[in-house]
């Protein structure tokens, strides 16, 4: 973690008391007087070091429900969605997800600016030409599109950063995009509570939603819909879990595009060579 970029971001009074206690026990236990600056900026310190530490294991802490704190964080997480008069079950297959924005094309937006209209015609494609999308298997059949695209010509097609989430990579802003979707009539959406609990199937209901898309973009979105369109949710998001691109980032961190030359299939033909 950068330390330049790490502080203490707790509620005012809160610090403030922390800082006096601390103050005051240093000046009872040892006589000496630390200045409040001095305090502020050893706990920091102190955070900092337990922080990536504590990182490491979040995902698994909050999405294990025998866990407290997992039942905890639920308990906060329909609390904060009650209050929005959203539901926490219309996006538990989301995987709900810190929001990432490259302000430059990057090796983490696939050498490309974020087109949300881009991703939103991957998105209507895969329910078009694809059968049984759901939401999980639909955020992995993006990443591999993405992906792919970005093998073979230097450039992913929408410009999305990808997370790595629990049950595999997930494209930052797909919630927005799809409620854009949904919206416009383009796409809709249905429960099957025969699949699962909070399982949504997409269908196309609208026309003109993949105009986005170049003949290129739709060749790659193809040859991923001919080798992972016929996997069931859970395989496709167990596939994902055994790629490079998600064994070797952690919990939430961007997924670097360079680490497509490394997934398991891949289409023939010379990859164009990118800048690192």
């Amino acid at each position: 973690m950068d330390k330049q970029t790490f502080k203490l971001n707790l509620r005012p009074r809160w610090v403030t008391g922390l800082i006096e206690n601390v103050q005051e026990h240093f000046r009872r236990e040892a006589g000496v007087e630390y200045p409040r600056d001095v305090i502020e900026r050893s706990l920091e310190q102190w955070l900092e070091s337990r922080f990536d530490h504590v990182l490491e294991g979040l995902g698994d802490m909050i999405t294990s429900p025998q866990m407290k704190e997992s039942q905890e964080f639920r308990r906060i997480l329909e609390q904060n969605a009650g209050e929005t008069q959203e539901t926490v079950g219309s996006r538990q297959e989301t995987e709900a997800r810190p929001v990432i924005v490259a302000e430059t094309p990057t090796i983490f937006t696939g050498k490309r600016e974020y087109e949300p209209a881009r991703l939103g015609a991957m998105v209507a494609y895969l329910i078009e030409k694809g059968h049984d999308i759901y939401k999980t298997n639909l955020n992995k059949l993006l990443f591999y599109s993405d992906m792919t695209a970005y093998f073979l010509r230097g450039q992913g097609i929408s410009g999305a950063t990808y997370v790595n989430m629990p049950f595999g990579p997930v494209p930052d802003h797909i919630e927005a995009v799809i409620d854009t979707l949904v919206s416009s009539g383009a796409v809709s959406k249905r429960e099957v509570p025969e699949v699962g609990k909070n399982a949504v199937r997409f269908e196309l209901t609208g026309e003109g939603a993949v105009s986005a898309l170049s003949d290129d973009d739709k060749q790659v979105l193809d040859w991923v819909l001919g080798e992972y369109g016929n996997m069931g949710a859970g395989e496709l998001s167990e596939l994902s879990h055994k790629e490079r691109a998600y064994r070797d980032t952690r919990p939430l961190e961007p997924i670097a595009y360079e680490y497509a030359k490394f997934l398991r299939k891949l289409p023939l033909g010379e990859p164009k060579e990118t800048e690192q």
